[in-house]
């Protein structure tokens, strides 16, 4: 308990060190200006229709202890209840990608993109999350929904009427998220607490919210104490066959928190000795070589999928620092929950 109040301490001294009046800075480059040639606008499709009421069950066997085993009618069940999201969320990404990609003279899209987030904030688009399951999938959306708004909300033309709706509807999606952990848990202390601190983070950027910064950095402080002198994180480590792609995982939004905490003066890098650094380091280890997370986690590991969205936070990391393990790398590093196209906002 002690450390535990030491970490506290030393997080509310740094974050009290940055200062007052500075607003909170975002983790990747914004377009630098006005540039002197525009774009042609792109016809901007209608939104599709907003989610006002949310539920989902887990995609996992019940009774299995690890929660590793997939039911193939509950996964089925899950994508369509969360396709729609994703698929409203990863087509923000885009547009306001488009925006940052051209330096900001793609100012349709960055039109769109905000047309599309007024739109689902005048509706209370998640208003009404009818189950944990549900409320813990919902942060990675927020985070994409907030990024994306990070990225487009300095484009000429935003109306203030439309400002105020999609920074009040953020601000109310990001309290319901806080009001989902409580400090006992797996769920509340492992990967689905740090993607709550990223969606958290990501809010907090966007309508600049010291309060809801502190939250998430504390979200990171839980995550990043955790992580052993070998460099794994025990809850990830209990997953079985899946242990080694739950570290991939829970290190998404650890690498991405550690990113705003450290451009807001805050020593996340470094906080618990390094611990995130030891736990990339374990992490890319076992991508590159699964023997030693087996032993530990007693269990074959499932082959790796998805890389191109599960490694994303690759390129925030090598941003700072070389890679400490050789791994084969995937064609893209993309991920709509981090901001979208990672090697466009994290350029080598």
């Amino acid at each position: 308990m002690r450390s535990s109040l030491a970490g506290c301490t030393m997080l509310a001294v740094m974050l009290a060190a940055a200062p007052a009046s500075a607003a909170i800075q975002a983790p990747f480059a914004l377009p630098s200006g006005t540039p002197p040639k525009m774009s042609k606008a792109k016809p901007c499709e209608a939104p599709p229709d907003a989610i006002t009421v949310f539920s989902a069950e887990s995609v996992y066997q019940k009774g299995d202890a690890t929660h590793s085993k997939i039911d193939p009618e509950a996964k089925e069940r899950y994508d369509e209840a969360a396709g729609p999201l994703r698929t409203y969320s990863q087509q923000l990404i885009r547009m306001a990608n488009a925006y940052v990609g051209t330096d900001g003279r793609d100012r349709g899209s960055a039109q769109c993109a905000i047309s599309w987030l007024a739109d689902w904030a005048k509706a209370d688009a998640l208003g009404t999350i009818e189950t944990r399951q549900a409320a813990l999938s919902t942060t990675r959306v927020l985070a994409a929904i907030a990024f994306a708004y990070i990225e487009v909300k300095g484009a000429p033309g935003v109306s203030p009427e439309d400002k105020a709706a999609i920074e009040s509807w953020l601000r109310r999606l990001a309290v319901a998220t806080q009001e989902i952990y409580g400090d006992k848990g797996n769920s509340n202390l492992g990967n689905h607490r740090y993607w709550g601190g990223l969606a958290v983070a990501a809010v907090a950027v966007a309508i600049d919210d010291p309060g809801l910064l502190d939250w998430a950095m504390e979200s990171y402080k839980i995550g990043a104490c955790q992580v052993k002198a070998d460099g794994t994180m025990p809850i990830e480590l209990s997953r079985g066959p899946r242990s080694r792609d739950y570290h991939i995982h829970a290190l998404g939004p650890l690498v991405m928190l550690a990113e705003i905490g450290a451009r807001n003066s805050i020593d996340t890098y470094g906080m618990c000795d390094s611990g995130l650094k030891r736990a990339v380091a374990f992490t890319l280890q076992a991508v590159a070589d699964p023997t030693q997370i087996e032993a530990l986690a007693k269990a074959k590991q499932l082959p790796l999928k998805s890389m191109n969205s599960r490694l994303a936070w690759i390129a925030v990391y090598r941003s700072r620092f070389p890679l400490p393990v050789k791994i084969d790398m995937p064609d893209k590093l993309n991920s709509s929950t981090l901001g979208g196209n990672m090697e466009l906002l994290y350029p080598d």
